[in-house]
């Protein structure tokens, strides 16, 4: 890892341009719960350079990844702090999915009438118990992997199981 958050570029040949962006949740939620008021965000460095970030990003599709989840119907639940920071810069920038761990469970969620996918992709560990809330789109309790393929404008996410079983497949269209 270049820093302890970063952003790069990756193009498709003949294809979109995606904007990656890396942040260091741990660094935000121990930043969050210093500060004497906690409607000051934009005093935390990462929370400016995300904002700039995002807001110069030109790219056909953006993905925010980090450890702590926004949202979350397993045995960690939402990470208050993160939910605090992240969600309301995710839907402003309209960043398309926001890909993180911390669980170790595959969850989709999504607020009604916002750009943002949440996706939770802890399971490549010891599986935990998850349960669905009004935000959950899918969960499962199962080991395997999350894999992406992206075109100009359609992303296709699907989560496959350990025995190589695609369990999930989510189709998201871009939107002009």
């Amino acid at each position: 890892m270049p820093a302890k958050y970063y952003s790069f570029v990756k193009s498709i040949p003949n294809g979109p341009a995606i904007r990656f962006v890396i942040i260091d949740t741990q660094d935000l939620i121990n930043n969050f719960s210093a500060l004497a008021d906690t409607l000051d965000i934009n005093s935390i460095d990462q929370i400016r350079w995300l904002k700039r970030t995002l807001t110069g990003s030109k790219q056909e599709w953006t993905f925010v990844v980090g450890h702590h989840p926004v949202f979350s119907a397993g045995m960690h639940g939402n990470t208050k702090e993160i939910t605090s920071l992240l969600k309301p810069i995710l839907e402003y920038y309209n960043v398309d999915f926001y890909i993180c761990g911390h669980d170790h469970d595959f969850e989709h969620a999504h607020v009604s009438n916002k750009n943002t996918e949440y996706i939770v992709t802890g399971t490549g560990g010891a599986p935990r118990p998850v349960s669905g809330n009004t935000r959950t789109v899918f969960c499962v309790s199962a080991l395997g992997f999350t894999s992406v393929s992206v075109s100009d404008k359609r992303a296709v996410l699907n989560f496959v199981n350990s025995k190589g079983d695609i369990v999930y497949n989510f189709i998201k269209i871009k939107q002009n």
